[in-house]
């Protein structure tokens, strides 16, 4: 599992597509991108994290150039699966998907694992200010 980038045209059509410099042997899932900053959020258990998948950005220059992804840290990450992150500027407010522990879902089946929506109150690109967890699943 990698993450692939192409260009959309001005008719609709995709140019060819370009593995990003940041995959690695292991996985790296859920891309979010932000186009206003030029960021790319992502999930991935290959780079140094602080569990299994972390939460991850990057950001890419004038010149389409990708900088070193950076750990988004805590509370973002935990020691279990934290992905499926995406950004609304206007609220600076994140959410993203884990299965930490306090999980709320009731109908999680066994070898599955259960996956909470969690709501991240941001101030600026990074930096979070509070945690909270969304409704649970139903």
């Amino acid at each position: 599992m990698d993450i692939w980038a192409s260009t959309i045209t001005w008719d609709g059509k995709f140019g060819e597509p370009t593995c990003l410099p940041f995959n690695t042997p292991e996985d790296e899932v859920t891309p979010s991108y932000n186009q206003t900053a030029q960021t790319l959020y992502f999930s991935s258990n290959g780079l140094k994290g602080t569990g299994r998948l972390d939460v991850y950005f990057a950001n890419r220059d004038m010149a389409g150039n990708w900088a070193k992804p950076e750990n988004m840290g805590k509370p973002f990450n935990t020691a279990y699966d934290d992905l499926f992150f995406t950004y609304h500027e206007a609220s600076q407010t994140g959410y993203l998907a884990s299965d930490r522990p306090g999980s709320q879902c009731s109908d999680s089946v066994e070898g599955f694992n259960c996956f909470d929506i969690y709501e991240l109150k941001k101030m600026g690109t990074v930096g979070p200010i509070e945690t909270k967890q969304s409704a649970p699943n139903k």
